[in-house]
């Protein structure tokens, strides 16, 4: 009886054991990302965390608002940030938080974001007064109509913006008849070519932007949970993580290498 008391008890420790070495402390990822336009993110919330809770105590935050998210991040050091490139441009200058990874899709890790109009409107000098679809926030794609209009400030301040759910949409909704112009991503008109090349020949380019990088990942200064980014760059080879993934538009998160980084900051 004494050696059976014995046994479940080395196997209770071993047990122990390697629970506790899997659930290290709860590190977080919070999320911002202006480039989307998410009703809900439960769906996404619920899949990351369910990842997550595979290895460890870890968690996935979602921010709608980048003021809220801001305030939160700016007292807190024990989790890393996954926000659009865009976003990390406006505050590098106010932040201590350093970036580490970025986000692939297909082999890359930019993209452009693209002016696109019907061939009957065909030109920026009919952008005053219209209408554009777009998917994301209003303050993303209004700095992207600033940086190609300039100081036309009269015309950009007339233009309204109809808010779809994703890039593909901003393009579907000039076929259907909603809007002249459209804002979207080289990727979405390459997948349009592909999936619908009559639409895709109805339109016509007008601006490209320069190369912007995918998502990025950014951890504060004294950020040392090296496990936990070890989770992100496996994701790839996980069923779930790849779900989740998939979600945002990517296939897998690399390591930034040194030219990259300069050239983010």
């Amino acid at each position: 009886m004494n050696i059976i008391r014995t046994i479940v008890t080395v196997v209770l420790i071993i047990s122990i054991s390697h629970v506790t070495s899997r659930v290290v402390r709860g590190s977080v990822m919070y999320f911002y990302s202006p480039e989307l336009n998410v009703g809900s993110y439960v769906p996404l919330k619920i899949a990351f965390d369910s990842y997550l809770s595979d290895f460890g105590d870890y968690q996935f935050q979602p921010f709608k608002d980048k003021d809220i998210l801001e305030k939160y991040v700016n007292t807190k050091s024990d989790g890393i940030i996954l926000v659009s490139s865009w976003y990390y441009t406006m505050i590098r200058g106010k932040t201590k938080l350093k970036p580490i990874m970025v986000g692939v899709s297909k082999g890359k890790t930019v993209q452009k974001r693209v002016l696109v109009a019907s061939k009957q409107a065909g030109s920026v000098d009919n952008l005053r007064g219209s209408q554009i679809s777009a998917s994301g926030t209003q303050e993303y794609n209004r700095e992207f109509l600033k940086h190609i209009l300039g100081d036309k400030k009269d015309i950009l301040d007339s233009i309204r913006i109809l808010i779809v759910p994703k890039d593909i949409d901003a393009l579907m909704s000039i076929s259907f008849g909603l809007t002249d112009f459209a804002i979207t991503t080289d990727t979405s008109l390459e997948k349009l070519s592909a999936i619908n090349k009559r639409m895709y020949n109805s339109l016509v380019v007008l601006k490209y932007s320069e190369n912007i990088m995918l998502p990025l990942i950014l951890v504060p200064a004294d950020f040392d949970d090296k496990e936990f980014i070890r989770l992100i760059e496996g994701m790839e080879n996980d069923p779930k993580g790849l779900q989740v993934l998939k979600m945002l538009g990517l296939d897998k998160f690399r390591r930034l290498n040194h030219f990259e980084i300069k050239a983010i900051e």
